[in-house]
């Protein structure tokens, strides 16, 4: 199962400080709470129990904001847990 545009709008709300917000839960412990956490290489992760996986939140953010999800995201100022939109960028590989 792909993680959609959708499904990223309709889950998260994105705080300008660079961080993806719950919107809500199945019991709604986390709604209005920061998703995820760092991880032991520096990066925030989100937990996405729906498709089994960890999700760096600075591929979330970028596919909140764009509608898709590019191979590479990287962080221009080279600081992991800068998510801020404007300092995600398309790495052409």
């Amino acid at each position: 199962m792909e993680i959609t545009y959708e499904f990223v709008r309709s889950v998260f709300d994105y705080d300008p400080e660079g961080f993806l917000v719950w919107k809500s839960s199945l019991n709604n412990q986390f709604a209005g709470k920061r998703a995820g956490g760092v991880d032991k290489n520096g990066y925030w992760y989100v937990q996405l129990t729906r498709f089994k996986k960890k999700v760096p939140a600075h591929r979330l953010i970028f596919l909140w904001h764009h509608g898709f999800m590019p191979k590479m995201v990287d962080h221009a100022n080279r600081v992991r847990t800068d998510n801020r939109i404007e300092n995600l960028r398309i790495i052409k590989i």
